[in-house]
């Protein structure tokens, strides 16, 4: 069973990316994982697919420090201090936005309390009155989907 204190997350692939090359919100959660405040659950396609983003001819040239090396070091820092779920069950179809399932089949799967990102189609789905947002809020009705802010806002008034 989970440990109540050390709430189960998820973390997008742009958190992630965002937690790699500055110093901001998404490396503030990151660092709450770091510390044993949160529990990072990662999937290999997941880490597939930071790694193909951190690796893009674009990304790289918005971000310099984006270095082979670099790259390498940050999944291997993340794959250390998260926990790898293997395999994981695709048993959410997200129609709104298909490439996002990886993350609402690991938060389903995995009892997440928090899935932190971004993305506008994953932040709604919890208001949504779609099919789909009725799937998941029966699937995990205690999932939380906050940006990095929210999070470290909620992490704080329940710390109080």
């Amino acid at each position: 069973m989970a440990d109540p204190s050390r709430p189960r997350c998820v973390f997008d692939c742009v958190v992630l990316l965002q937690a790699a090359v500055s110093r901001g919100p998404a490396f503030a959660v990151l660092t709450l994982v770091e510390a044993g405040a949160l529990e990072l659950l990662l999937s290999d396609d997941i880490l597939s697919e930071v790694r193909d983003v951190l690796l893009r001819t674009e990304v790289q040239q918005r971000f310099p420090i984006l270095s082979g090396e670099f790259i390498e070091a940050f999944l291997a820092r993340i794959r250390h201090i998260g926990t790898l779920v293997d395999p994981v069950p695709s048993s959410f179809k997200f129609r709104r936005d298909p490439d996002d399932e990886p993350y609402l089949n690991l938060a389903a799967y995995g009892r997440v309390k928090y899935l932190v990102t971004r993305d506008r189609d994953l932040l709604d789905i919890m208001e949504s009155r779609d099919d789909n947002a009725r799937q998941l809020r029966r699937a995990c009705p205690d999932l939380r989907i906050l940006d990095p802010v929210d999070l470290l806002r909620e992490l704080v008034i329940k710390s109080k």
